[in-house]
């Protein structure tokens, strides 16, 4: 698991406590996907990759997404850390012994999917993060 994006999810649930409605950080090519899934679930409006016109860094410009005033990734929780992995099989996915209510983020050898997504392609991985 990359610390990386453990940070960026930190951040983003941070600046939800503090009702901020922008997050602006460094780009990194693994936040990428991870944006493209929140985005497609709906966790977040939109995000934006722009380049400094000073210096050749890039950055993220990521709009954070309110429902009712409340932020949409406020219930976000680690579920694996790198000293205690959980996993999840194919068959405990389908016996739906996790809340339906929550969206699980997996991570498989296909690359990082959702619940659905991997009961659809009858995967199994590592618990991730749950919204």
């Amino acid at each position: 698991m990359n610390s990386h994006i453990v940070f960026l999810l930190l951040k983003l649930k941070n600046a939800a406590l503090y009702k901020k409605e922008v997050v602006i950080i460094d780009f990194k090519q693994d936040y990428i996907p991870i944006l493209q899934l929140l985005y497609k679930e709906g966790y977040i409006q939109t995000f934006l990759v722009t380049k400094e016109n000073t210096k050749n860094k890039f950055t993220i410009t990521i709009y954070l997404r309110y429902i009712y005033n409340i932020f949409a990734l406020s219930n976000l929780k680690l579920l694996s850390k790198q000293s205690c992995v959980r996993t999840i099989t194919y068959k405990q996915l389908s016996c739906n012994i996790y809340d339906i209510r929550k969206t699980f983020f997996i991570i498989t050898n296909k690359g990082l999917q959702t619940q659905t997504t991997c009961k659809l392609n009858q995967l199994g991985g590592r618990l991730f993060f749950m919204c």
